[in-house]
């Protein structure tokens, strides 16, 4: 920002000299609305530089030695700002017919420009740069002592990390086999469980297949006598017989319990197996076949 306001002192300087020496209204007016954008811009960097402004990324931060150049003896940066806008604000309220070489605001404009302010800005700029440098220096030493500091930690971490490694190995290798035993206590525990529910409606479905099928056989009998004592049933009777095929029935209906009881057994046999593999006798000894 301070050599932006170098660079626009020098340009404002040149421009004040062209609009005296021009005669052309038209190039005295756009040189008029140039230099007060210039002017505006320069007074905004300034204000910038002093108060913070978060358009231009500035925080007010000034280290003493550039306070002292903007607000001290001998630079006094701040005055030689605030009086040559000044100036150049009164050139471009002045009159055409006032706008000529020995103009004392042309004066002033031209010979601060060329010593006074171009110093100080010179100077200021210099001051900022050196600051910058060692502030940058300051950030790499920071950085090496950071990467050096990061370089032992590292090292002291793989120690670290090796020996957790080793007795993290060692702790896996003792817990393997109290995990082994409590999964196999949960498993018994559940299978237990399973079986104990399973068991239960499956006594009672086996327990009344044998009598379903004494049921079924007694009316079977009862039917087939039935048919023998009247070979010759109505014709509505006989319909019903057809419709419900009464023979495939009285085939069919043996094989479907004989099949019910087989399939029952077979779940009885795994409830059987599956509580045999959950045992929870607990300490008591018992002779047991280790087959089943």
């Amino acid at each position: 920002i301070s050599g932006r306001q170098r660079m626009l002192s020098q340009r404002t300087a040149l421009l004040c000299l062209k609009l005296v020496c021009t005669q052309n209204k038209d190039e005295r007016q756009t040189l008029r609305c140039e230099l007060q954008e210039i002017i505006n811009l320069m007074q905004k960097s300034h204000n910038g530089l002093i108060n913070g402004d978060s358009s231009l990324n500035l925080s007010a931060e000034m280290s003493p030695t550039v306070k002292a150049m903007y607000f001290e003896s001998p630079l006094h940066l701040d005055r030689l700002l605030c009086n040559y806008i000044a100036e150049v604000q009164a050139l471009l309220q002045s009159k055409d017919s006032e706008l000529t070489q020995d103009n004392p605001h042309l004066v002033y404009i031209l010979q601060v420009s060329a010593s006074d302010l171009l110093k100080a800005l010179d100077a200021v700029v210099t001051q900022y740069q050196q600051e910058s440098d060692l502030e940058l220096m300051a950030i790499d030493l920071h950085l090496l002592e950071l990467y050096q500091q990061s370089i032992a930690a590292e090292k002291a971490a793989q120690e670290k990390a090796e020996a957790h490694q080793k007795a993290l190995k060692e702790l896996q290798k003792t817990q393997v086999q109290l995990i082994h035993a409590e999964k196999m206590s949960s498993l018994g525990q559940l299978v237990a469980g399973v079986a104990h529910e399973i068991n239960n409606p499956m006594n009672f479905i086996s327990g009344n297949l044998h009598y379903a099928r004494n049921y079924v056989n007694d009316l079977l009998n009862v039917l087939q006598l039935y048919q023998q004592e009247y070979p010759h049933p109505s014709s509505e009777f006989q319909k019903q017989i057809q419709a419900r095929e009464l023979d495939f029935l009285i085939e069919d209906l043996p094989k479907v319990l004989s099949s019910m009881k087989v399939g029952t057994d077979c779940i009885c046999n795994i409830v059987r197996s599956l509580r045999n593999f959950s045992r929870t006798d607990g300490a008591k000894i018992n002779r047991v076949d280790i087959h089943e």
